[in-house]
């Protein structure tokens, strides 16, 4: 079958003339807004713009080595595997994907965390899950005036119902070197270091 190009032109220019003329329409039918819903959608666009805080978390994207040490006990040697972590920009380079695999007792263990920084709340937070749960447990924190360590407070119930408390600190040592503090109370006690997870980019 023969096809008519000039027919076929001449149809996709209207189409494109009628798009610009609907597109016009629809802009001139949007109401004009108050100055207040004007300063209103200025604060939506600063708060979900990146900024300083961003800028600092984007350290850690990437892929690295990871060295851990896991704790059972406070006075039991250290549990000790290797691992890897990617970490890369989400949501337009507003949030954190990490994703990290080791293995725990000769099993296989994987975890994912996203963080980042809350700029109308004015703290950093993450939220982390893995392969030994159905849940999550979500973190929020502050940094030092350099921004090189950020210490994160939260909490979880364990599998035998206890109240766990937790408090994890993020240390960049260079820009190649990250170390990853986990201490937990549980039933009162005093915070006690369970973890400890050195980042080494590849």
């Amino acid at each position: 079958m023969k096809t008519n190009q000039g027919v076929l032109v001449g149809a996709a220019a209207v189409a494109l003339v009628w798009g610009a003329v609907s597109a016009f329409q629809m802009e001139d039918e949007q109401p004009e807004m108050t100055p207040e819903q004007e300063a209103e959608w200025a604060a939506w666009e600063a708060a979900g713009t990146p900024g300083p805080q961003h800028a600092q978390l984007g350290g850690m994207i990437g892929e690295w080595d990871c060295h851990c040490e896991f704790w059972m006990a406070p006075d039991a040697p250290p549990t000790i595997t290797e691992g890897t972590s990617v970490s890369e920009w989400v949501l337009g380079g507003r949030i954190i994907k990490s994703d990290f695999s080791t293995t725990i007792m000769g099993m296989p263990f994987q975890g994912l965390m996203y963080s980042g920084y809350d700029n109308i709340k004015g703290e950093y937070f993450s939220i982390w899950m893995d392969s030994s749960m159905t849940g999550y447990m979500a973190d929020t924190g502050t940094a030092n005036a350099d921004g090189t360590e950020v210490v994160y407070t939260g909490g979880f119930t364990d599998p035998m119902g206890n109240p766990v408390k937790t408090k994890h600190i993020a240390r960049t040592i260079d820009h190649d070197k990250t170390v990853f503090e986990m201490w937990e109370s549980k039933n009162g006690e005093d915070m006690r270091l369970t973890g400890k997870i050195t980042y080494t980019r590849k």
